[in-house]
């Protein structure tokens, strides 16, 4: 049994089973009113994919229709980045050696590389994964510093599965959750003339860029 507020009410019950155990789990979410935070109408947050950075954000002044605030993404975000970046190259090198093995018949040998592959790939999305969480922490905490101001990014969630999505895509789906979880807003635009339009942006200069 259990206890709820007056603001709160008992959802539809959720019946789930275990894949791997056949074992069934029962469950009943608890729905109550959130008090959604006021979004600001005086700043957005625009979000680009990187080139040598994970990503870049500006800040936006809706009412001069200047940047204030310009970052790349640092810290923690930008270490597994470059971690990233590692295990695509030890991937890469485990593949030539794998296709050298095979042609040499070790067998042997290509199966040892075999295994070593799948623990890297498997390293690599867990890193993804990782900095996509903090990438989206570090947006949504921007975006609560200029009054909860909107976050838009590129569209680019296209990309592969979730093992070898692009990590932009996968920073867009974190960042989505995220600030749907803290009362936010975040929209996607067309990704066509973003990333040139973004490294234009001078203060003084800056024009809107228009999304068809």
């Amino acid at each position: 049994s259990c206890s709820l507020r007056k603001d709160e009410k008992l959802g539809l019950p959720i019946i789930r089973m275990d894949r791997y155990t056949g074992r069934l789990f029962f469950g009943c979410p608890v729905q109550s009113k959130v008090e959604l935070p006021e979004i600001s109408d005086r700043y957005v947050i625009g979000v680009d994919r990187g080139i040598s950075k994970y990503f870049t954000a500006v800040v936006i002044d809706t009412v001069t229709g200047q940047p204030i605030v310009s970052l790349d993404s640092t810290g923690v975000v930008e270490e597994a980045h470059l971690k990233v970046a590692r295990q695509d190259e030890q991937i890469r090198g485990l593949h030539q050696a794998i296709e050298l093995a095979v042609q040499k018949r070790d067998y042997k040998r290509a199966h040892v590389l075999h295994v070593e592959l799948d623990r890297v790939r498997r390293a690599r999305t867990r890193t993804k994964t990782e900095m996509a969480m903090a990438g989206a922490r570090l947006l949504t905490g921007l975006s609560r510093k200029f009054g909860n101001a909107v976050i838009i990014m590129e569209d680019l969630s296209w990309s592969g599965n979730w093992a070898s999505r692009e990590p932009f895509g996968m920073l867009l789906h974190e960042t989505e959750w995220l600030a749907e979880k803290e009362g936010l807003l975040c929209y996607t635009v067309n990704a066509a003339q973003t990333s040139q339009a973004c490294s234009a942006c001078q203060p003084g200069s800056y024009e809107p860029v228009v999304h068809s």
